[in-house]
Formats: structure tokens, C-alpha cells, sequence
């Protein structure tokens, strides 16, 4: 346990950095009830703030000097002029052996912690590695009589870089060659081994040589080693109070716990001074923001494009005229490159940013140029991925009718007897079939007359009285039993209902090994069967070796191009992109859509369907140039070969959109999307899955561009229809809803949000309770309990119950489980715990992940 004394000073110097308002919230949070504490820590900060804190400004009349301090070393100190959490740096003046006037840093008085010693060690080693132009130099070291620490450097008698370019009207292509030279100083200290970790506007000061201006990155106050250590005393990251200044920090440093953060997190922060340099405005405004909005809104909201900033504020002439152009063209000047390599750099996945600043100095070096730029825009959410997958199992039956279920039952068994006619003997086949045929008519049919239950039969109630007759049916016939138990597990699975779908598929497996033995076509496909449904319930360790198996038997007794071969390496790269392996996808996706476009030819549906599920991954991997090229390939390929409104070809226009508004592009997208809603309706009906999927995302669109009513009457609409047809507990539903909760959060309509967040809990908490609920139950259930809002219904300790079952059903492989689970332990103040399993979830996480 954390002794008193500890947690106090951790929460007093974890707030110095915050807004009063903020720093109240995490005092709050941070004391977890212990009011005591709480009052200590607010005495400390008063006592700090009388002597002179952070929070005071040099403007608002602090004296230049407020310690009794006035020669340092060999050092006069003559004014101060600029304050950080840890340090504050005054001009001084050097007359032996040099004459020179210097920055010197000097820790604060009543701030001499570990800790803070430790961070100030390292930002002097750190600055003794670095020799760049565009990095103020060190010059020496040393410490006081007191033994404050101190550093000096050079003197960089500039002003701010936001300032400095408006000052001077810079133009957009000035501005962004003087921040390419910034990015390349960061990348000079990512190559020594040293992230920044706070990059701001006034960390960069520009100064003149012979008039051309020069920017100088400065403050390495909160610089973290990743190569070596460099310094004996151990250099804490603190878990519950974030280091960087809000507005410009990255996602992962908003996190609980900052133990993960690496060069991506100063990528990030380059992404949003670039923005507020193009735009004129920061991406966020966190003036009157407290604690808790502040992480939730950096970890979990995009900013519009840069060029949708300046539009939205009706054409900003301040912001036009500061880069010497209209306010129509400055509009025009950044929509496009600019608006994708600042949102590319901003992206909240931290894999689909930038991988170094040299990268984004490369890109925009690009665009300088005139050259094709690598960025595609940022993703506006990772809900919209979800959404774009075409293979998605937890949409495709939705709503379907009892004797549409029937009919597909018949078709999907009887199309898979005709496919294994040539291996098997058409005699025993059409046996197969002839008892298929029977049961259907004699046992499902009689099962489900309206007579018995009526109209309103629902899907489940066909398949679990289907289940109910077949038990016992077939003992001396396992080819038929296994047939009629393949499709309706298949079929459960495709309604969301994995854990009713297993025992079904988990027999057909059986009773096709038993018969046939482990490399016959049907026994690796139950392999696929069973593997993907591993998948789904997001028992990944375990689904990984039988999709691997499948494919492996596939490969020897089939071939490489056989379409059967070809779907498993879909089914292993699905598995290998949800858990983060993009390469080893990308890898499988690849050679799959070069066998089907060889054997099969480029505009085959099979390979035009690879061609999208690459695409996006590609989208995840931050290669929008490549998802679009292939999305676009599909689409027009769709086209010709089936047709305008063909489904498919309707489904593709989905995929398409949804690269956009990952872009976003709104203004391309919005159009496609209302045709595309219209013509759902006309060729699948108001209720189908695939037109309540193009209506929500339509409605997500409005929703990014502030139109929120008409948002809502689609997404609105979207969940009445669904609750209606699939119930309220179907994931298709529990997504719609989901997206209401985003919009009522963005629009601040405090109310709706509560009503619809209260709905979800009890769904969700219903679920997670059932004795035969997935470890996804469970843990959704959990994260819900954790991030709900208002915070007043969050439940951590609860929270921690259902975590704990989920990782225990998973065997605690699952990284995302994991982080919940730290999180929850967090939150019930249990830190100890929470780092332990904290660690646990960065040792699972795959490395194209971290």
C-alpha cells in the first residue's frame, strides 16, 4: 500500500500542471473519498501558491525573481521568464571566462522530490546527447549551494511560433517549411533516445538570423528515455495525472497510466500545433473543461479537419488574413493534403499516425512539393470500422423472417451437398439429401406453423425448437445430423448468438472427424466453423491454431488456389487484423487476392470481396491511399459485373463512404449516402441490416458536422427498427444505441444521455449476468461500468467482478480485456493490482500495436 505521505505529494505535484477547475476534479478523484487527503493536498497547493506556482504568470505581477536567489554558479540571473511544472528559467548573464547571456533553469523551491530530481537529471543528460540546429544547445550543468540542481542553454531570444507567424503574416507554405524543421529536431531527439513529451507553441521559439527565421525547440522538461536509462535515480512515470499540456498531448498520455508512451505521443503533438498553426485556433478548448472532460475528450473525440475549422467559424477572416489570403482561398489551400497530413498525424491510433517526425516532415515536404502525398485523413472514429466491414456476422441475418430462415437452411444445405457431389458419390449424397429434404418438412416446418405460435415467430424461436428435434434424431446417420447442426450453428452465429451456435458447430466438427477423418474438406471446415466462432467470442488463443490448422490441411489436400484454401487464409488474416498483426494480414489478404485475380479473374465477386476486406486494413494501418484504390476497384468492378443497385454493389458504396468519413471528407460522402439510403430501401427494404447500416452512417455524418437533429431522426429510426426486429439485446441493436449516446454527448444534451445510458446498462448488465454469457459480455458490460456518463452511474468495483470473468473465460490473453481489468482496479483505488495487470496487457499487446 502507498503510504500517506506519498500519495499525497503524488496527487499535489500529479495537479500543479492542471486548471484550477481541472485540478479540482482530479484532487477529487484522486483522494477516492479520503476527504482528509484531499484537505492536505489543497493546503500544500496553497501553500505553494503563495510562495509563487506555475499557476501565476509573470504577467499577472509575480516578482522576476520570487526566491531568495540571485547568483547561480558563475551565473547573475536578471529576469524570469518562463515556468514549467518542475522548473523555472530566468535570463542570465555570464561574465567569466566568456561574456554571454544564457537560459538558465533552476528547479523550484519546495519542489526538490525524487521524482522531480530524477525528471530534471534526465532533461540535462537528455540535452547533453542532442546537437541540432534547430534544438537550444546546453551549455553547462551544475548545482547550488543548496543543492537545487540547475542547467543552462542557450538563450533563444525569439517569441513563440504561433505568435512569431502571425506576427509576421507568414504565408501557409512558410509556415509549413519553418515547421518541417521542427519536426526534424524531434526526430534528432528520437533518434538519441528522448521524447519530448510536451510540444506547444511556446516550447518553439522562433528567432531571426539575417532575417530568415529560426526555430528552436526547447524545454525537454518531461523528456523520457527509451533507449538507456539516463539516470541512476529511477525516473517515475506517474499513474492518474498525465505530463504535457492538454491541449497538445496524445491519447496515450491521457491515459490512467503513461507507462506505454513512446515517439508516436510527440507525432501526435506535432499533428496538433500544425493544426492550430493552419487553422489559427487549437484543436481543443479546455478553458473551462474539468479533469474528467478533459481525458474523455482527448482520448476519445476527433477535432474537425483543420480547413472545417476555418469554415465553420463562417470563413475566419482573422485567421485568413494572418496567412495573407481570403478567407475562401486559406479554405481551399488546406482541404486536401494539409487537412489529411495534420489529422493523419493526430490520428488517436497511434498505428495509424505517423510512425517518426521525419515522416511527417517528409509528407509535408511532399506536399511543398507538388508531389502526391502519402497521408490519407484521419479515422473520425473506430465505430465507423466496424461498420465498414462487409463481412460483419452480427448484421447479416437480422431481421429475416421464420420461413425465409427455412428456405436459407435448405439452400445453404443443400448448395454444400451438390459442392461435395464430385468427392463423395452423388449415391450417398442424394441420400443425404433426401433426409435433409424430410426433416425440414416433417420436424422444422411443422415446428414453427403459425398455427402453433403464430406470425410473430422470431429467428431464435425457429432454431432453438429446430435444436430441441434434432437431438437423437440421426444417431445412425452423423452426415445428416451434422449437415442440418453445421447450418444452424452458422446460423445462430450470424444472429449474435455465439454461445448457443458452439455446441452445434462443436458436434458437426465431431461427427465429420469421426466419419471421415481429419483432412476431408468438410472436417476442415468445421476446423473454420469452430476457429471462426473462437474468433467472434474473442477467445483469440484459441481460435488461432485451428484457423491455422484448417488452412494448413486446406493447402495439402486442396492446394493453394483452391477457393476453399483461399477462404481460410480470409478467415486467419480476419483473426490476425483484430488482434493487431496487420502485417501477417496484410500478408494473407495479399496472396489471396492474387490467386482469385489469376484463377479467377479481377472482377470475380470472391475477389472482389478480398479486394474490399484489404482495403480496410489498409484503413487501420493508416494506408488510406492504397484502401482507396482498392475500394474504388471493387466498387467500379461491382458495377460492371452485377450492376448498379445489385446488393453488393450497394454494400460496396457502404465501404466506400465509410473510407471517407474516415477521411473526413463529409462533403463526398454525404451525397453518395443519401442515394445509397434511398436506394437500400428500394432494393432490400426499410428494414434490412444493410439499409439501417447505410442510415447510421448517414446519421454519423450529420452528427461530425453539427447537423445533430437530423442525426438523430436517423439513428433514431435506425434503433426502433432494429429493436423491433432483432431485440433489443442484438449487437446491432446495442451499436445503434451506442451511436445515440455519442451524439447526445457531442450535442451536450445532458438528459438523452443519461436516459439512453441507463437503457444500455441494464441491456448490457443482463447479458453479462446470463450463466451462458461470452467473456465479450462480460467485458463490454465492465468498460460500460467504467466510461459511462454522467460518472455518477459508473460502478468500478462492480466493474472489476465482471473484468476478472472475462480475462479468467479467456485465460488472460486478450490485451483489451486486460486494460479494462487495469483500469477497474485503478479506479477502485487498488494500484498495485493495476499495474501488475497493466504490465500484463503491454506484454500481450502485439508489437504493430505499441
Amino acid at each position: 500500500m502507498t503510504p500517506p505521505h506519498d500519495r499525497e505529494r503524488d496527487i499535489f505535484e500529479a495537479s500543479l500542471g492542471l486548471s484550477p477547475a481541472a485540478r479540482r476534479d482530479y484532487i477529487r478523484d484522486a483522494a477516492d473519498g479520503d476527504r482528509a487527503l484531499e484537505d492536505r493536498v489543497n493546503r500544500l497547493l496553497a501553500a505553494h501558491e503563495r510562495r509563487g506556482s506555475a499557476t501565476h504568470s509573470v504577467e499577472a505581477g509575480v516578482p522576476a525573481i520570487p526566491d531568495d536567489v540571485e547568483r547561480v554558479g558563475p551565473y547573475t540571473l536578471l529576469e524570469r521568464i518562463g515556468e514549467g511544472g518542475m522548473g523555472v528559467v530566468y535570463v542570465a548573464e555570464q561574465k567569466h571566462p566568456v561574456y554571454r547571456r544564457v537560459a538558465l533553469k533552476l528547479i523550484k523551491a519546495g519542489m526538490d522530490t525524487k521524482e522531480v530530481i530524477a525528471r530534471f537529471h534526465s532533461e540535462r543528460q537528455a540535452l547533453a546527447l542532442m546537437n541540432h540546429a534547430n534544438i537550444a544547445g546546453i551549455l553547462d550543468a551544475g548545482a547550488t549551494e543548496t543543492g537545487r540542481p540547475y542547467f543552462v542553454m542557450e538563450y533563444v531570444p525569439g517569441m513563440p511560433l504561433i505568435d512569431y507567424c502571425d506576427r509576421h503574416r507568414l504565408e501557409i507554405d512558410a509556415r509549413v517549411k519553418l515547421f518541417v524543421d521542427v519536426c526534424m529536431a524531434v526526430q534528432h531527439a528520437h533518434q538519441k533516445g528522448i521524447i519530448h513529451r510536451d510540444i506547444k507553441p511556446s516550447n518553439i521559439l522562433v528567432m531571426e538570423d539575417n532575417g530568415r527565421p529560426v526555430a528552436k525547440v526547447i524545454d525537454f522538461g518531461v523528456a523520457k528515455a527509451i533507449s538507456r536509462s539516463l539516470s541512476d535515480v529511477t525516473l517515475h512515470t506517474q499513474i492518474g495525472g498525465f505530463l504535457g499540456t492538454p491541449e497538445y498531448v496524445s491519447p496515450e498520455q491521457a491515459e490512467k497510466t503513461t507507462l506505454d508512451v513512446d515517439t508516436r505521443a510527440d507525432v501526435y503533438s506535432l499533428g496538433a500545433v500544425l493544426y492550430e498553426l493552419l487553422s489559427g485556433e487549437r484543436p481543443f478548448d479546455f478553458r473551462d473543461s474539468v479533469y474528467a472532460e478533459i481525458q474523455d475528450t482527448i482520448r476519445e473525440r476527433d477535432p474537425s479537419p483543420p480547413s472545417v475549422r476555418v469554415e465553420e467559424r463562417t470563413f475566419d477572416r482573422a485567421a485568413a488574413w494572418r496567412t495573407r489570403v481570403t478567407p475562401e482561398s486559406l479554405v481551399r489551400k488546406l482541404r486536401g493534403d494539409l487537412d489529411w497530413i495534420t489529422m493523419k498525424a493526430m490520428e488517436k491510433d497511434r498505428v495509424r499516425r505517423y510512425s517518426s517526425a521525419s515522416e511527417l516532415a517528409a509528407d509535408l515536404t511532399r506536399h511543398l512539393n507538388q508531389e502526391p502525398v502519402v497521408a490519407g485523413p484521419p479515422s473520425t472514429t473506430y465505430r465507423l470500422g466496424k461498420f465498414a466491414r462487409r463481412h460483419s456476422v452480427l448484421l447479416l441475418l437480422a431481421g429475416i423472417a421464420a420461413f425465409a430462415l427455412v428456405t436459407a437452411v435448405a439452400g445453404t444445405t443443400f448448395g454444400l451437398l451438390r459442392a461435395r457431389q464430385a468427392a463423395e458419390g452423388s449415391a450417398v449424397q442424394a441420400a443425404i439429401a433426401e433426409e435433409v429434404n424430410a426433416f425440414l418438412n416433417d420436424d422444422l416446418l411443422a415446428a414453427v406453423a403459425p398455427d402453433q405460435l403464430g406470425i410473430a415467430i422470431s429467428v431464435r424461436e425457429v432454431l432453438d425448437r429446430a435444436a430441441q428435434r434434432i437431438e437423437g434424431k440421426f444417431p445412425e446417420r452423423p452426415l445428416v445430423e451434422a449437415s442440418i447442426r453445421r447450418t444452424i450453428g452458422t446460423t445462430y452465429a450470424r444472429l449474435g448468438e455465439y454461445a448457443a451456435a458452439e455446441p452445434h458447430l462443436v458436434r458437426a466438427l465431431a461427427l465429420h472427424e469421426d466419419t471421415h477423418g481429419a483432412t476431408h474438406p468438410e472436417t476442415l471446415a468445421g476446423l473454420v466453423d469452430v476457429g471462426a466462432l473462437a474468433r467472434l467470442r474473442g477467445r483469440h488463443a484459441e481460435a488461432e491454431p485451428l484457423l491455422r490448422a484448417a488452412l494448413d490441411g486446406r493447402r495439402q489436400v486442396l492446394g493453394d488456389d483452391h477457393v476453399d484454401t483461399l477462404d481460410s487464409m480470409k478467415e486467419l488474416a480476419i483473426l490476425y487484423e483484430a488482434i493487431g498483426l496487420y502485417s501477417d494480414a496484410e500478408r494473407l489478404y495479399v496472396e489471396s487476392l492474387e490467386a482469385r485475380r489469376q484463377h479467377h479473374g479481377a472482377d470475380d465477386p470472391g475477389t472482389l470481396e478480398i479486394a474490399e476486406d484489404l482495403s480496410i486494413l489498409y484503413q487501420h494501418m493508416g494506408q488510406y491511399e492504397a484502401a482507396e484504390r482498392l475500394q474504388l476497384e471493387a466498387w467500379m468492378g461491382m458495377r460492371r459485373t452485377l450492376g448498379e443497385e445489385h446488393p453488393e454493389t450497394l454494400n460496396s458504396v457502404i465501404n466506400l463512404t465509410a473510407l471517407y468519413l474516415r477521411q473526413g471528407r463529409f462533403t463526398e460522402a454525404e451525397p453518395l449516402l443519401v442515394e445509397n439510403v434511398e436506394a437500400q430501401r428500394r432494393v432490400m427494404g426499410a428494414e434490412h441490416p444493410r439499409t439501417l447500416m447505410s442510415m447510421n452512417n448517414l446519421g454519423y455524418l450529420y452528427e461530425c458536422i453539427g447537423r445533430f437533429d437530423e442525426a438523430e431522426r436517423l439513428l433514431l429510426e435506425a434503433l426502433t427498427i432494429k429493436s423491433r426486429v432483432v431485440g433489443e439485446e442484438h449487437p446491432s441493436t446495442l451499436e445503434s444505441l451506442d451511436s445515440l449516446i455519442d451524439l447526445y454527448r457531442k450535442s451536450g444534451d445532458d438528459a438523452k444521455l443519461e436516459m439512453r445510458t441507463v437503457q444500455l446498462l441494464a441491456v448490457r448488465k443482463r447479458k453479462a449476468e446470463r450463466a451462458a454469457a461470452s467473456p465479450m459480455a462480460k467485458h463490454e458490460y465492465a468498460r460500460l461500468l467504467l466510461d459511462a456518463e454522467p460518472e455518477r452511474l459508473r460502478a468500478a468495483g462492480v466493474a472489476v467482478r465482471f473484468a476478472v470473468e472475462a480475462n479468467a473465460a479467456t485465460g488472460y490473453t486478450n490485451a483489451g480485456f486486460l486494460r479494462t481489468l487495469a483500469q477497474a482496479y485503478y479506479e477502485t483505488g487498488d494500484r498495485t493490482r493495476a499495474v501488475e495487470v497493466g504490465e500484463q496487457a503491454l506484454a500481450r499487446t502485439p508489437a504493430e500495436q505499441t
